[in-house]
């Protein structure tokens, strides 16, 4: 890295050697353990945003004597760590990572480290550059071809004209840089690559981002290639981390065996502490999923949980329970995934090397059977945060016994963040219990709470590399007119938004609870299955479907509560999620993210009228085509969003554009021999950039349907929000028993 040696002749400037110890001392405290372990090693230096000059001024040790901290070193550190600008001030490459060792010496004279100074005594004024061998070489005998080149000759503009000039004369010869890597995998090649996140030499980012390039030309990289990461290692070797051990004896099992390495095995460097696995590199972020991270790291948006009520045979203990989270976790690999640099625009995917299960277990005291001992339990698993996206994987699995005089009853959430999961991925979850629970005696697995999860080639894929999501000119118009334009452009483009003036989106502004943990009000209402069959029936009858109808019915109770306290509304607007695995013809039965919505408003004219079943079916047509479809979906758009946290915190800080969501996951097929599930539920937090109300339904099979209703209090408007929600949801209830 010549760059910063270039960068401290500039300014004139070169500090003592153990004022740059004395960074990375401060580096390390302040960024050691998050990852929630102090082990003196930066994890996740993604994630350390740590400012050296914040030490400015700063009284610091220097072999006895006490220094002063310059100003000037501060800007020495974030050059090194942010890498070189050109003259235009536009950044050309990557810089290395806060820990990474600002210098290492080959002699007196030159050293493998950026920042790397010699002094004649304990004064700055006595300080002088070291040259970068390896730079220094290839500048003399390669770029300049003058083997007696002086390299601390050359300003800014040779700096980068020199850069210039050696891709132009040699990467046609020794470029690295090319992602297909089609032919070598046609060849059956397999290749393992890892990279020190404190390498003083080569930016971890590079290999990094050459990664991802391969991923996006060839998606079945996982077939042939695997990157990992080691925390705490230098180049090739050397640091606080553990390094891998034995790469090579990996790959050659690969290839004669065909065993994928899932794991990197790495040993200490005093080798005491044995063996620890590296975290294998999944992929980045999709874009969905890229919204949802944002949001939870913001602190916006809690979790979804799915709720089942069980009956069994007989009694099961907490040993049963991680035995069935065994069979989820193998069969389910994203349960294995964390998500790095969430706070930042380009979140990773990690596979972890293990699951301690008793860490996503919670058993709880038994409860009566009553609704009401339901409901409370989703309003404490919503208010019970997740842990941190990097710390593990983000969800837990919540046993809650059911008092009952005569079977084994009890109640399992399943709850998420909704980053890497969507509703219809709670489904998935509790069929892989009832598989599980049908072969409890058969697993044959050991006692042991540690378990690998399934290998990273059935991690799903980002939604949009499963498929295209094309957008057309008119769709991707409509949001930009809305966002930058007035009103009546829209309307005379033909590009009109849904809100309206006379549209109820609940509190004219959200209550400000970014910098806390979200809250969530949950409400539950049920609906007896003969009532849901008689609905149903009626559909059928009217070319409709209970999702289109709950929608109207919804949106008239709504209303009906609404005038009461004399605020009359005649149109709201609903949000559906979609889920779009039909349409991608990927993620059947799989836990992931693939959902999109759609938006409608709903005309209410008159709430004591029969239900328009012309506007029913109407809905229930829209549903169907966009379910179907891959063109012009709102997730599509996300392409063109460049700054998420920003996006996401404007949406925060403005009033909602609908009026509620309306979340139908369908019928789980809930019973196998000996078991069943009586009931489901489905919830999700409060949406602190969305909308005010969100019913989210479940049903099984002959258990009728359940709808949870959550918020963030505050954000609906009205006093009383609990009576408001109640009355509303009773309505909901009376006007579906109507039906009967």
């Amino acid at each position: 890295m010549m760059w910063t040696q270039q960068f401290m002749k500039n300014i004139k400037f070169y500090p003592l050697p153990c004022e740059l110890e004395h960074v990375n001392a401060a580096v390390l405290e302040a960024c050691d353990g998050m990852d929630g372990v102090e082990d003196g090693i930066i994890s996740l230096p993604g994630l350390c945003d740590f400012d050296p000059e914040v030490l400015i001024g700063q009284q610091y040790n220097c072999n006895g004597t006490m220094k002063t901290f310059a100003p000037q070193t501060a800007a020495i550190a974030k050059e090194f760590w942010t890498g070189p600008k050109d003259p235009n001030g536009r950044y050309s490459w990557y810089g290395l990572t806060p820990g990474a060792d600002f210098f290492t010496f080959d002699n007196a004279t030159t050293g493998n480290g950026g920042a790397g100074t010699v002094c004649q005594n304990a004064s700055e004024t006595s300080c002088m550059g070291i040259v970068e061998g390896y730079g220094e070489q290839w500048t003399r005998y390669f770029v300049e071809k003058d083997a007696e080149f002086d390299v601390l000759r050359l300003t800014v503009e040779d700096f980068f004209n020199n850069t210039h000039k050696s891709v132009q004369e040699y990467d046609s010869i020794i470029g690295t840089t090319d992602p297909d890597l089609s032919e070598f995998h046609k060849r059956r090649g397999k290749m393992i690559t890892w990279h020190g996140l404190t390498d003083q030499l080569i930016p971890p980012n590079v290999t990094k981002e050459y990664y991802e390039r391969v991923m996006d030309v060839l998606p079945n990289v996982h077939d042939f290639y695997r990157y990992f990461e080691a925390p705490g290692v230098a180049h090739c070797s050397g640091g606080a981390g553990p390094e891998p051990s034995d790469t090579l004896g990996a790959v050659v099992k690969w290839v004669e065996e065909g065993v994928a390495p899932d794991v990197l095995e790495a040993i200490s460097p005093s080798g005491s502490a044995g063996f620890k696995c590296l975290m294998e590199f999944v992929r980045p972020a999709g874009l969905n999923e890229l919204r949802c991270i944002a949001r939870d790291d913001l602190k916006l948006y809690g979790s979804i949980v799915t709720l089942g009520t069980y009956i069994g045979p007989r009694v099961l203990q907490s040993s049963d329970f991680v035995q069935i989270l065994k069979r989820c976790v193998t069969e389910h690999p994203m349960l294995g995934v964390v998500v790095h640099d969430a706070a930042t625009e380009h979140p990773k995917l990690f596979r972890v090397e293990s699951l301690d299960l008793n860490a996503h277990l919670q058993m709880l005291s038994s409860a009566s059977a009553d609704e009401e001992s339901t409901r409370r339990l989703l309003e404490s698993i919503h208010n019970d945060p997740l842990p941190g996206s990097n710390v593990r994987p983000q969800w837990r699995m919540v046993v809650q016994p059911i008092d009952h005089p005569s079977s084994c009853r009890f109640r399992l959430a399943f709850a998420a963040s909704h980053s890497l999961v969507d509703g219809r991925s709670g489904f998935a979850f509790h069929t892989a219990v009832l598989n599980a629970l049908e072969g409890l005696k058969q697993l044959g697995m050991d006692s042991s709470a540690i378990c690998q999860p399934g290998p990273t080639t059935l991690i799903p894929p980002a939604m949009e590399k499963a498929g295209m999501l094309p957008i057309s000119w008119k769709f991707l118009l409509g949001p930009l007119v809305g966002e930058y334009c007035p009103g009546f452009v829209g309307r005379l483009l033909g590009l009109q938004s849904n809100t309206t003036a006379d549209v109820w989106c609940g509190a004219p502004s959200r209550p400000n609870r970014v910098d806390s943990d979200p809250v969530t009000s949950v409400a539950l209402f049920s609906i007896s299955p003969d009532i849901v069959d008689r609905a149903l029936a009626i559909c059928r009858k009217h070319d409709a479907r209970i999702t289109g109808l709950l929608n109207h019915v919804i949106a008239r109770s709504l209303c009906r509560a609404l005038d009461k306290r004399q605020r009359p509304f005649t149109k709201l607007v609903c949000e559906t999620p979609i889920d779009l695995r039909r349409a991608l013809k990927q993620g059947k039965g799989q836990i992931c993210n693939y959902v999109s919505a759609v938006t409608e408003t709903v005309d209410v004219k008159r709430t004591n009228d029969p239900i328009d079943w012309t506007a029913v079916q109407k809905s229930t047509e829209l549903l169907e085509e966009r379910s179907k479809s891959l063109q012009d979906q709102p997730t599509g758009l996300l392409k063109y969003l460049s700054d998420f946290r920003g996006w996401t915190l404007n949406k925060a800080s403005s009033s909602a554009e609908v009026s509620f969501s309306v979340s139908n996951l369908g019928v789980l097929d809930a019973s196998i021999a000996g078991w069943q599930v009586e009931s489901m539920a489905f919830s999700q937090s409060g949406n602190g950039i969305g909308e005010p109300l969100s019913f989210s339904i479940a049903s099984t099979g002959r258990g009728g349907m359940t709808i949870a209703v959550t918020w963030w209090p505050g954000m609906l408007g009205v006093e009383e929000e609990d009576g408001f929600v109640r009355e509303v949801g009773r309505g909901v209830e009376k006007e579906m028993e109507a039906f009967a």
